[in-house]
């Protein structure tokens, strides 16, 4: 089994090469086949202020649909930590997988409010997963508004933010999708604090790097 290279993060994180980044077509796995687990970790120590800094993501350009239907910045998900993962609704093996690591993740962290921790999900399948499917697959899994964000955008925008996130994707003659399967622990301020790669991986880490940046110990 091939394991998934990572773009280097402070490849990810420059964001004056974004343009070079979103002309390569991204290497995937199929998005039935478990990954090597892996995990890399920054910045646990100290949750950062809301503004953005350099290393941030929030400094892409590209407009996102929530699930209101609001056009706003990626920054909207800002001003509290985010457990991110790139996902599509009618995906039927790793991201039902990554989902159920999420909410894994949510009931052990329940003593954070939900003021200072979200979580998010990211569409690479903006044709299909419109707000109307979104609000049906939140229901479907039982994901409460005050906790739960999608985003949709277009495509070479959610491209530049894969390569920021270091997740590659690719769509299927069948229409579905091979992509990599990584849970991102998201600082406030849009900096990447933790990453979980790898089906199967075990979350007890990244749970255990959200405690610290609110002292819960």
């Amino acid at each position: 089994m091939n394991t998934m290279t990572r773009y280097p993060l402070t490849t990810l994180l420059a964001l004056t090469f974004l343009p070079a980044l979103q002309s390569k077509e991204p290497s995937t796995a199929p998005c039935c086949e478990t990954e090597e687990v892996q995990s890399h970790q920054h910045h646990e120590a100290g949750l950062p202020s809301g503004t953005p800094s350099a290393h941030s993501i929030f400094n892409v350009e590209s407009k996102w649909e929530n699930q209101n239907g609001e056009q706003g910045p990626l920054a909207q998900i800002g001003g509290r930590a985010q457990i991110v993962a790139m996902v599509y609704t009618s995906c039927q093996y790793a991201c039902p997988r990554i989902l159920a690591d999420m909410k894994r993740i949510q009931s052990e962290l329940e003593q954070i409010p939900a003021k200072n921790l979200g979580f998010c999900l990211i569409t690479i399948d903006p044709e299909r997963d419109t707000v109307e499917a979104y609000q049906a697959y939140a229901k479907r899994n039982k994901l409460e508004s005050d906790r739960w964000t999608f985003l949709r955008g277009e495509e070479g925008d959610i491209l530049e933010l894969a390569n920021l996130l270091g997740v590659r994707y690719k769509k299927m003659p069948d229409g579905e999708f091979s992509h990599s399967n990584i849970i991102t622990l998201l600082h406030s301020n849009g900096e990447i604090g933790y990453q979980l790669n790898g089906l199967g991986a075990d979350p007890v880490e990244l749970i255990t790097a959200a405690k610290k940046l609110f002292h819960h110990h």
